[in-house]
């Protein structure tokens, strides 16, 4: 079964009953020409959560596999359990709250197969903002064809909405640290030598707003560990590394975080000039990809 199984879908969830079954269905009415797994695993939901799982998983034996916690682990530690247990050949991710579009799991899977070297493929998301449907920015051609190196992935950080995600089993097999992990630290260190790029110009899931740690303080320590981890583990990235830390001090200056001097001591750790300069010369190329 794992030599047959090309894909492995983890879903985490944690309190979602309004959003879990449109998540699952959405899964499992993908049209592929290869075998998948559905992997869920709820972080001791305590609404109706797991009961809809549970629903899925009786309704669909042969696809799903899932994980229902007796104890809360967190959304980073769950993170990583489910993504350990994956069997397919290719990894995708899926946070409970969003949804596949027709034809995510083909395209990524077909891109995958067609680009040996692209260790991570992303896609174009739509939004779903208080309940309104937003239909996701156009792509231009630079962001569709760019090649994103480890290099890139330091300096623009966020290169892909995290749901959209499909990544080479093989990239868990790399050193991690043992500090906690998020999805751009993840990303640094698995892309290896090869690297990350977009799959098509459609949109193939839907994201929602508001929804998650993101810009947590949570996150800025972990961005901020990861950072000073960068500078030993990759010092040829160090002028990536600087153009990234004025990226997180300006953002935390803007919304008044403390963890404004953390980044600040970094970018002057790293300092050099070009990497300075580069930070604003970046800026254009940064709102393509936020606006994704």
């Amino acid at each position: 079964m794992k030599k047959e199984l090309k894909l492995s879908v983890c879903v985490v969830t944690y309190n979602q009953e309004n959003y879990i079954a449109e998540c699952l269905q959405s899964l499992v009415g993908q049209k592929t020409n290869f075998k998948f797994e559905i992997i869920v695993s709820d972080d001791c939901s305590t609404d109706n959560t797991r009961n809809i799982i549970l629903d899925f998983s009786k309704r669909y034996p042969d696809i799903f596999r899932i994980f229902l916690h007796e104890n809360n682990m967190g959304a980073l530690k769950n993170f990583k359990f489910i993504h350990g247990r994956a069997n397919g050949k290719y990894i995708a991710h899926m946070d409970g709250d969003d949804y596949a579009l027709p034809k995510k799991l083909q395209t990524q899977v077909d891109f995958l197969d067609a680009n040996p070297n692209c260790n991570i493929v992303f896609h174009r998301v739509d939004y779903i903002d208080n309940g309104e449907y937003i239909k996701g920015s156009v792509l231009t051609d630079r962001v569709l064809e760019y090649k994103f190196y480890r290099p890139d992935i330091i300096k623009y950080i966020s290169i892909g909405p995290n749901t959209s995600k499909m990544y080479r089993a093989e990239i868990r097999s790399v050193e991690f640290p043992n500090f906690d992990l998020v999805d751009y630290t993840v990303n640094v260190i698995g892309i290896g030598s090869g690297y990350a790029s977009y799959c098509s110009k459609e949109s193939l899931g839907v994201y929602r707003r508001g929804i998650g740690i993101s810009g947590s303080t949570t996150v800025n320590t972990i961005v901020y560990e990861s950072l000073k981890y960068f500078t030993h583990r990759y010092p040829d990235c160090k002028k990536e590394i600087n153009i990234s830390s004025w990226t997180w001090f300006f953002s935390s200056l803007k919304h008044g975080r403390k963890s404004k001097w953390k980044f600040f001591k970094v970018a002057l750790y790293t300092f050099s000039i070009s990497g300075f300069l580069s930070y604003f010369l970046s800026r254009s190329f940064r709102r393509e990809l936020s606006g994704l």
